[in-house]
């Protein structure tokens, strides 16, 4: 953070590990397997323009271009609370040992459902990163890093009794996935646990006017919707409920641990500013709790700690900085509106829409007309249910000529497999209806 004393580098573990012998046939093995399987996920077709192969966040820093005004956003950020108990540090860093570390964790798998498939071949590609936590650290007071793991690439916390360690990370231009693995905290499956993030921020300009991002966070409930969009438990059995009418949880995996699961997103900022990838998020944890909600003799819902552990879990995590989106050039007018579809930028996690304006419709209060992304149509015609997320519209001009839509998904998607959008129209008061755009093939 701001004025903080810049670390010393140390390796806590040497660059290179000597494998054993048989460890390294198996790599050798899986690695061979892993060449030799078709690789079909992102395939550039027709129009569709994808970024070369491992660009980098680096690689188009010259696409940097006039900063927009400040945004109406801010950085997320809540006073700091009182850190009780010591906190260990172990070491949490991306696998040298790649080839066999691609399972997402369970938390991530709830937030994104992608397949075995999807999981491994976005590692490779380098837009998802797959932390394992090494048990070896200090035990320190008030939670602050010394010497010995400041080159830690991002160390677990344990403050408590309870350890809070990376688990995995996923990301594009627009949008950030995180899991954490919470382990050492225990809760009824009826009771709601929260993890407090106090703070989200890019960490490369923690106090500058840019430094905000939008965030939705939350425990994992082991609750997630199906193909029908019907709210099941993350094994496909139907969701039960208590006597008293309490959904019962499934907070915890066969290890005991629960994950926390974030999506942040960068918003329309333009220039430099317009992209996460290669970033750094700083994240601030505090106070792990379960909360009861009891009924009083008003009828009023009040919520009653049942446990809590107070600590302050701290985090710098880079994101990947490779792009897996593909531009795809549109051209197609959005039926019984003034938008049309000029392009849109597509990858496995999110999109975003860019609209050509023929004299913006009037606002009315929280609604500005601009079209909304619900779902997508695939090649085989399925319709996939509602699967939008996080995101945000509005228009990228004084003189509302052009527009934007983006918005984040609820799932991982095969971007060659899309064939369409389904848009949400606005057509005043409260009247909306469903508009399909199909691609060029």
């Amino acid at each position: 953070m701001a004025g903080t004393e810049k670390r010393k580098e140390k390796h806590i573990f040497p660059l290179e590990t000597e494998l054993s012998e048989i460890v390294r046939q198996k790599t050798d093995c899986a690695l061979e397997t892993i060449r030799q399987e078709e690789n079909g996920l992102m395939r550039a077709t027709g129009k569709r323009t994808k970024r070369a192969a491992g660009q980098t966040a680096g690689d188009r820093a010259g696409r940097a271009g006039a900063k927009t005004g400040k945004s109406g956003g801010r950085r997320f950020r809540m006073p700091a609370a009182a850190v009780a108990g010591i906190c260990l540090l172990t070491v949490s860093s991306i696998s040298a040992a790649a080839a066999l570390h691609y399972y997402w964790g369970r938390g991530m798998n709830g937030q994104l459902q992608a397949s075995e498939e999807q999981q491994r071949e976005l590692v490779e590609q380098g837009m998802a990163k797959v932390y394992e936590t090494r048990q070896e650290g200090k035990v320190q007071d008030d939670g602050k890093k010394s010497a010995e793991n400041a080159a830690s690439d991002v160390p677990a916390v344990t403050c408590d009794g309870v350890t809070i360690a990376p688990e995995t990370v996923v990301a594009d231009e627009k949008f950030a996935y995180l899991s954490f693995r919470i382990s050492g905290f225990q809760a009824e499956a009826w009771e709601e646990v929260s993890a407090g993030l106090t703070e989200i921020c890019l960490a490369d300009d923690p106090d500058g006017e840019n430094s905000w991002v939008n965030m939705s966070g939350h425990i994992y409930t082991g609750i997630t919707a199906d193909e029908k969009g019907n709210l099941v438990y993350d094994d496909g059995t139907p969701v039960v409920y208590d006597e008293k009418g309490r959904t019962l949880n499934r907070y915890t995996d066969e290890k005991g641990d629960m994950s926390f699961v974030i999506r942040a997103s960068l918003g329309n900022r333009g220039g430099s500013q317009d992209s996460l990838l290669g970033r750094t998020l700083h994240l601030e944890f505090q106070d792990v709790k379960a909360l009861e909600y009891t009924t009083d003799a008003a009828g009023h819902h009040k919520p009653v700690i049942r446990s809590w552990v107070s600590g302050k879990w701290e985090f710098d995590i880079p994101l990947p900085d490779v792009s897996a989106a593909e531009h795809i050039a549109v051209g197609a007018p959005v039926e019984g509106t003034v938008f049309t579809v000029e392009s849109i930028d597509l990858s496995p996690i999110s999109v975003r829409v860019n609209y050509e304006v023929d004299g913006a419709p009037e606002a009315e209060q929280d609604e500005n007309g601009v079209p909304t992304i619900r779902s997508l149509i695939l090649r085989d015609g399925t319709r996939l249910p509602d699967m939008a997320g996080a995101g945000g519209k509005g228009y990228m001009d004084s003189a509302k000529s052009r527009a934007q839509d983006m918005t984040g998904f609820d799932r991982v998607v095969d971007v060659d497999e899309v064939a369409g959008l389904i848009l949400s129209v606005w057509d005043g008061g409260n009247e909306y209806r469903t508009v399909d755009v199909m691609l060029p093939q």
